[in-house]
């Protein structure tokens, strides 16, 4: 990568000192004045046994301006739930502003061509009563 690719990407150092990119900048959630990198929550929920696939979108909202929204593909016979996740979240020491809101199940993410389509998913899961 060159050094302009690298300013579009949020990254974070570990205490190892390894570098962990964080995701795209403009995918960044802005919830109350605080920062939420959708890549470090999927990271950590894709561990979780119930999900076998998600993303993270922020959802609009007219006092904090976005909350986190966690929407799951759940394993096979698996039922997650808000609650359980953010339980996992908070074991990985996660930040409580930082712990999703709202909780879509889906069959599938969609995707555009080969890529998550993070704005169609946004729109669905603002629309959605979840």
């Amino acid at each position: 990568m060159t050094q302009t690719d690298l300013r579009s990407f949020l990254a974070a150092i570990e205490a190892s000192g390894d570098l962990v990119i964080l995701g795209r900048a403009r995918d960044l959630i802005i919830r109350g004045g605080e920062n939420v990198a959708p890549g470090e929550l999927e990271a950590l929920l894709r561990g979780h046994p119930a999900v076998a696939q998600v993303a993270v979108v922020g959802v609009a909202d007219p006092i904090l301006g976005e909350r986190v929204c966690a929407c799951v593909v759940p394993a096979p016979g698996a039922a997650p739930t808000l609650e359980a996740l953010r339980e996992h979240l908070r074991r990985a020491r996660i930040a409580h502003y930082k712990l999703p809101e709202r909780l879509l199940l889906l069959p599938a993410l969609p995707v555009v061509g080969d890529k998550l389509d993070r704005l169609g998913l946004a729109a669905r899961a603002a629309s959605a009563s979840c």
